[in-house]
């Protein structure tokens, strides 16, 4: 309760005690001392009630401070719990998109036109015939980098092919029979290297990042 509640209750009491000890002289004459004691206490009481009732109706007297503070409060709180909400959403926004760029792009300062113009000669010798390419997952794994848009919608299993069709170009073999049997199914595969002997010096630049590039998302 504040100060000014306080003094007016006081204000009500000492009126309250006023009025009923003038209505007390004038009607309560006869009877005991406990019983007349009695009587003027409920006087004083309904007094005190009526008075204090006056006064919040006409908001002279308040006593809903404490709710009023305690709402303010949750008020406060709940503005508090959505400032740190929107922090939490505007840093998650910022990992996210630092996150997109981190996968859409990688370095290839050191890339030089020849390795990019070897690539593309290499691919246009052994790889001219477009209805073979539409065999491909990937088509271009080995002729450009690849971004993340390029590998939306494939899941894990489409991945993982992907990614080894890159050896399988080259002629690999590989010890995985489901994976071995897939390639043989493929018309422009023709695998003439082990897997223990292929080395992946035979791979150009491109193919080696699309490849690790592959293997993030599987």
């Amino acid at each position: 309760m504040s100060i000014i509640n306080t003094i007016i209750v006081f204000i009500i009491f000492i009126l309250s005690v006023i009025i009923a000890h003038m209505i007390c002289s004038r009607y309560i004459y006869i009877g005991t001392f406990s019983g007349i004691l009695t009587e003027k206490l409920t006087v004083w009481i309904i007094t005190f009630m009526i008075l204090a009732i006056a006064a919040m109706k006409l908001n002279i007297l308040k006593l809903d401070d404490v709710s009023e503070d305690k709402k303010n409060k949750k008020v406060s709180e709940r503005d508090i719990n959505e400032y740190k909400k929107q922090i939490k959403d505007m840093e998650n926004d910022v990992t996210s998109e630092e996150s997109s760029e981190d996968l859409d792009y990688y370095d290839d300062s050191d890339l030089s036109e020849d390795d990019y113009d070897s690539d593309l000669d290499e691919d246009s010798d052994n790889y001219s015939d477009s209805s073979e390419e539409n065999e491909y997952v990937l088509p271009d794994s080995a002729k450009r980098k690849l971004k993340k848009s390029d590998l939306k919608g494939l899941s894990k299993e489409e991945l993982r092919i992907a990614r080894n069709e890159i050896y399988a170009r080259h002629g690999r073999m590989f010890d995985d029979k489901k994976l071995q049997k897939y390639f043989d199914s493929q018309s422009w595969y023709e695998g003439t290297v082990p897997a223990s002997e292929f080395s992946e010096d035979v791979l150009s630049s491109v193919e080696k990042k699309n490849v690790a590039f592959i293997r993030q998302f599987e």
